[in-house]
């Protein structure tokens, strides 16, 4: 089961990505604000994922996994809480392109869902 992007980043693809194969870590700020967590959650139950989260290459981690999360850990979290297998993604190949698809797909904090 996949968890699909509504829109896609122009000028990057959006590629399947096993939850296995990714390495991701939560942040704080989500962990210990529950409202935020709910909001979440409830906007990806009535709407959908509205991007697609960025990735970059997982050797730097060091984990012998194939990717990292660098934006969209909550999503990664909510998709394997309600047992998704694969989430929609782009792999950002420098610091640049993650800046280019966060501009995109930057959503501000608890007012956007």
């Amino acid at each position: 089961m996949i968890l699909k992007a509504n829109k896609s980043v122009e000028g990057y693809t959006t590629i399947n990505v096993p939850l296995e194969d990714i390495y991701s870590k939560r942040d704080q700020a989500a962990i210990m604000d529950p409202k935020f967590v709910a909001s979440l959650h409830q906007s990806l139950d009535e709407n959908g994922m509205e991007y697609p989260i960025i990735l970059r290459d997982g050797a730097e981690e060091n984990t012998g996994l194939l990717y990292a999360c660098w934006i969209g850990n909550n999503r990664i979290h909510y998709a394997k809480e309600r047992g998704y297998t694969h989430i929609a993604g782009i792999l950002a190949e420098t610091i640049t392109d993650k800046r280019n698809i966060f501009h995109i797909t930057n959503m501000e904090y608890c007012k956007d869902f």
